[in-house]
């Protein structure tokens, strides 16, 4: 007897076996590219905030690293004020606050020769309203009363009217919209203001309070109380 023969394959699974083995449809192609160029655009979305963010943290941390060296000058500047007996060791006159100092580089075992710091608004632009730079400018050391007063003058024309030549002993250092100087004088606080022409009583304290501009990383108000060494053990709160 024959074997019987094997039942064919009908033309529904013929079909089936033949898509099988000619791959994807195109159908299924374009679906399958969708689906990988949507994780792709997911993951380039999340590729970007965190750039946005580590970005954003960085200039963070920069602005407030910037502040702080700036305030750390500020501070040690007024530790350093020095009694000169010819000027007021500083000096503000509303607009420009004057310091003598010793020389930040002085020669061990040598008299300091001394400087003039002073600290004042500087227009930024031009433009009316635009915020201004708090700038800081230093004389070149001097050992010479007539040198020291006219250091004293020069540093006072600086924060006024400001010509080229003393425009390059000054830094731009942070914008600020405006500023307020208050000093601390027997147990009281009152308006910074001295004729910055003859040795007065130095202040125990000096407030500072800056107004900052708006849109900035570090924006609002700022304020400073700094303390004179012997009162208050060097501290600045």
């Amino acid at each position: 007897m024959l074997p019987p023969l094997s039942p064919q394959p009908s033309a529904t699974v013929q079909r089936r076996r033949t898509r099988s083995a000619s791959g994807l449809t195109l159908v299924e192609l374009l679906v399958a590219l969708a689906l990988m160029a949507l994780l792709a655009l997911m993951s380039w979305r999340a590729l970007d905030a965190m750039v946005r963010t580590e970005d954003h943290s960085r200039s963070h941390a920069h602005a407030w690293l910037q502040w702080q060296s700036v305030l750390s000058q500020w501070q040690t500047d007024l530790d350093q004020m020095h009694p000169s007996g010819l000027l007021p060791p500083v000096a503000f006159d509303g607009q420009v606050l004057r310091i003598v100092r010793p020389e930040a580089n002085s020669t061990p075992g040598q008299p300091p020769a001394l400087v003039v710091v002073a600290w004042a608004l500087q227009p930024a632009t031009a433009t009316t309203g635009a915020p201004r730079q708090w700038s800081r400018w230093v004389s070149a050391p001097v050992t010479q009363q007539q040198d020291l007063h006219s250091a004293w003058m020069s540093a006072q024309q600086w924060g006024r009217t400001p010509t080229p030549a003393l425009q390059q002993q000054a830094l731009a250092l942070v914008e600020v919209q405006d500023w307020e100087l208050l000093y601390h004088r027997a147990g009281r606080w009152g308006p910074a203001l001295d004729a910055g022409t003859a040795p007065a009583q130095r202040p125990d304290g000096i407030r500072l309070r800056l107004v900052l501009p708006e849109g900035q990383i570090v924006g609002g108000s700022l304020s400073l109380d700094w303390v004179h060494p012997s009162v208050g053990g060097g501290k600045t709160q």
